[in-house]
């Protein structure tokens, strides 16, 4: 009969090594288990549970010896019309918390309503002694076994130290009993030890072998670490950055790049464009880790990974085809994750810190006063010439941009600008200001990292050249200290990105760390957070930065936009100064706050696009890992 049927107690191998055995007598202290003399009993248990029983031999000579052991037992269960029951073992005193994950399959009928039930297995020692953990059921009040899902339980069971096997049952109870478990992993959270064991089968009394149980090896070979593509997570075994980002741990010596869509192909490449390898379509999903050898996907050694490395994944089906970056870190960058996850951004930077003024997007202050101040007044009208930033779709993420960052961001900025809003009335010694408001509520929207794949366009098309804009804008070009002042921070912004990137090609983590830490300073001070003014100020000189207004505090990148945009808002609605006493302007038919406003329609939008990307910069010094 199957050892699921039933559950037996032999005492058949014992032995009197100078006498022969004449009595046997089975007891214990639990009521449940039958007092009996019989070499050998067969029982069906009400419910499970761990059973002290105690067998005691008399040979010939009338001597008597004992053993008491703990022995885990199960319930018998009618299943089908057939008694079922996991089998007994012995238990060892030491009770551990298990950690469980059950997937079930996603095809249509696969979860179960019924109660499920797992048991370890040890090796056996000899005959008749298997030890395990006992019979444990997996339940959860988040009605667990449901089609396509993975399902967590935490479980207390008696100390395993070799496993050798499970056995899983459910009761085929609940309307829906049927179940196609794909696989399982159980996790020793005292010693960290993991099994994992793919059944990838039925258990229905309707399907195949008409079984609701199974015993299972676990898998010789696991699944050791690797990036998922369009799988139901992003890796496994690596400290994950992001959807895009990852360090491999110590002691990781090689990990994969696996397509969890198995409908789909995908190729890998090294950054310097080598072929990698590809992962064929399966038409089957893959879960890791509950999936065979064959099909774990692009492996690499990770001795092999002697800096950071950027591969280029391309995933294609016959309807679609995506391709994204994906930033690998060897193992000594494990205490600097920050930076790992911004250099990998500011990566994106490369090419730009390398090109001329003229094109370099950190030069855009520049380039905008330069172009004010050469501006010439002429009543007669003249188009005013357009102004090129030369950055071309800049593109942070590479061809695919990661959600996950993007949405987190948009968090952090949205709180930090907040914060900004006090701090900017209390700069401009407002108790409440619209025109902060208005300031703040915009570059909320220009900071916003979903604008990151997009061009920067001209930002000037065609404008009348009149007297009453060019005084102003001449002004700001020339005289608007703000201005200058963050020109010459935006220069040195790019140094520091540029000595980023220099320190992350090298894999030195700790003099890129250093430097992102001098750039967060830089752009968002040391205190982001902090809603006192003060602990905004940060010092030009420590970056060998000349302080234009040196009687005034310094304050970082991100304070000067905003100071800016508020001042913008305000001349909107007073005026600016520069016209007061101006000749030229006594003679025009217009007042000082509608000659402001034309101007100002011609710089606001130049500004904006310093903001727009100042707000990357914000954006990536306030970055954290997920």
């Amino acid at each position: 009969m199957s050892r699921f049927r039933i559950t037996m107690f032999d005492a058949g191998p014992s032995s009197d090594p100078d006498g022969v055995i004449t009595d046997y007598w089975w007891w214990s202290s639990d009521s449940r288990f039958p007092d009996t003399h019989a070499p050998r009993l067969t029982h069906s248990f009400t419910a499970s549970g761990i059973l002290p029983v105690t067998l005691e031999v008399q040979d010939d000579r009338k001597t008597t010896s004992r053993i008491e052991r703990e022995v885990a037992v199960d319930a018998t269960r009618d299943i089908g019309g057939r008694n079922v029951t996991i089998p007994p073992a012995f238990v060892r005193p030491q009770t551990v918390r298990y950690e469980v994950e059950v997937l079930t399959a996603d095809y249509e009928g696969a979860g179960t309503d019924a109660r499920v039930f797992l048991a370890l297995y040890e090796k056996k020692e000899r005959q008749g002694v298997v030890y395990g953990s006992g019979v444990m059921e997996l339940t959860s009040p988040l009605n667990p076994f449901e089609r396509g899902e993975k399902d967590r339980f935490f479980l207390e069971g008696r100390k395993i130290e070799n496993l050798d096997h499970i056995v899983l049952l459910h009761d085929n109870s609940g309307s829906r009993p049927g179940w196609y478990v794909v696989g399982l992993a159980v996790k020793d959270t005292a010693t960290g030890k993991e099994w994992v064991f793919l059944p990838d089968r039925w258990l229905a009394l309707d399907e195949a072998d008409r079984k609701t149980y199974g015993e299972f090896k676990p898998l010789a070979s696991t699944y050791p670490a690797g990036v998922v593509v369009e799988g139901d997570r992003n890796s496994y075994n690596l400290t994950e950055l992001s959807k895009t980002v990852f360090i491999v741990p110590s002691g990781i010596e090689e990990f994969y790049f696996t397509c969890g869509d198995g409908t789909k192909a995908m190729a890998v490449y090294r950054e310097n464009g080598t072929l990698l390898g590809w992962h064929n379509a399966s038409g089957k999903k893959r879960v890791v880790p509950y999936i065979p050898e064959n099909e774990w996907g692009v492996k690499f050694e990770t001795a092999r990974l002697t800096r950071p490395e950027r591969f280029r994944v391309e995933v294609w089906s016959e309807n679609s085809e995506t391709e994204q970056w994906i930033w690998i870190f060897p193992a000594n960058w494990s205490t600097y994750p920050q930076a790992a996850l911004q250099a990998s951004l500011f990566f994106g930077f490369k090419n730009e810190v390398s090109k001329e003024e003229s094109s370099n997007i950190f030069y855009c202050a520049k380039r905008i006063r330069e172009y004010l101040m050469q501006l010439k007044a002429d009543v007669v009208n003249a188009s005013l010439p357009s102004l090129q930033y030369g950055l071309n779709s800049l593109s942070i993420f590479g061809p695919s941009p990661d959600s996950l960052i993007q949405d987190t961001l948009s968090t952090l900025v949205e709180q930090y600008l907040e914060n900004q809003e006090g701090l900017m009335a209390s700069l401009f010694g407002l108790l409440t200001s619209e025109p902060v408001s208005e300031a703040i509520g915009l570059l909320t929207t220009l900071y916003d990292a979903y604008q990151w794949a997009t061009e920067f366009p001209a930002v000037l098309g065609t404008s009348v050249s009149e007297v009453s804009k060019v005084v102003l804008l001449k002004h700001l070009g020339e005289s608007d200290l703000t201005l200058k002042q963050i020109d010459l921070l935006l220069r040195k912004a790019k140094e520091l990105v540029k000595e980023a990137i220099t320190a992350l090609e090298e894999n030195n983590p700790q003099r890129c760390d250093e430097t992102l830490q001098k750039l967060k300073i830089l752009v968002v001070g040391a205190h982001p957070t902090s809603t006192v003014l003060s602990a905004h100020q940060i010092h030009y000189g420590d970056f060998e930065i000349p302080d234009l207004e040196p009687g005034l505090p310094d304050y970082p990148l991100a304070i000067l936009v905003s100071m800016e945009m508020v001042a913008i808002q305000n001349w909107r609605d007073e005026g600016h100064p520069v016209y007061v006493g101006d000749q030229l302007f006594s003679i025009l038919p217009y007042d000082t706050i509608t000659c402001t406003n034309a101007a100002l329609d011609i710089f606001e939008p130049l500004f904006q696009e310093i903001a727009e990307f100042t707000g990357i910069l914000v954006n990536l010094c306030l970055l954290e890992p997920l």
